[in-house]
């Protein structure tokens, strides 16, 4: 019976642990306008990518400027990178920013990572411009070198202090609210509450 009583608290304890904690107010309003985003929040930087796109809707209104995320390209057969943010001009389809975004705890290697994905992303457009391929989740966001043709603004965003540390730009939410905002829609997702795609 003393076994069965302790087996049956360790298991108790063990279902309480896996509850999440409540999401803090302050992070409610993003956590209900991404519910609803079919993105897979599971890969860490997710979440921040997706709160920098609508954080770029203050400087890129949504009425002349559409704005993606995680478009991936190649030259040939294997992805050679991804960009994590790229605001398009909707009446010319033209590029108009692309971001990388890094939400790590160490900024000096997440900026050393922006650039060289930046220089990569960079370098392939200019030496295979006619082999390029993008490839978007969102069937609205098809990209070919021509849409890209003369870029010129190029921006590194991290969570908030980042900017002290030479980025370009911040979303206002430490590493530890971004993942906790993770874990709350990564459990929506798992229970069917929030579109995966």
């Amino acid at each position: 019976m003393k076994s069965l009583l302790i087996l049956i608290s360790l298991f108790a304890s063990i279902s309480f642990a896996k509850q999440l904690a409540p999401l803090s107010p302050k992070l409610q309003p993003l956590f209900e306008n991404l519910k609803t985003v079919p993105v897979n929040y599971k890969p860490e930087g997710a979440v921040c990518e997706q709160v920098a796109r609508l954080q770029a809707f203050d400087e890129f209104p949504e009425d002349r400027f559409a704005i993606t995320t995680g478009v991936k390209y190649d030259a040939g057969e294997n992805t050679i990178g991804e960009l994590d943010l790229i605001v398009v001009d909707k009446a010319t389809r033209h590029v108009e920013l692309v971001a990388e975004v890094k939400c790590w705890r160490d900024y000096g290697s997440a900026m050393d990572k922006a650039k060289v994905q930046r220089d990569r992303f960079m370098w392939t457009l200019t030496q295979f411009p006619e082999k390029i391929h993008f490839e978007s989740e969102d069937p609205e966001f098809q990209f070919t070198e021509a849409n890209f043709h003369g870029l010129t603004t190029f921006r590194f965003i991290s969570q908030v202090g980042g900017v002290r540390k030479g980025f370009n730009q911040e979303i206002p939410y430490t590493l530890s609210e971004m993942s906790e905002l993770r874990e709350h829609l990564v459990r929506c997702q798992k229970k069917g509450e929030c579109p995966l795609r």
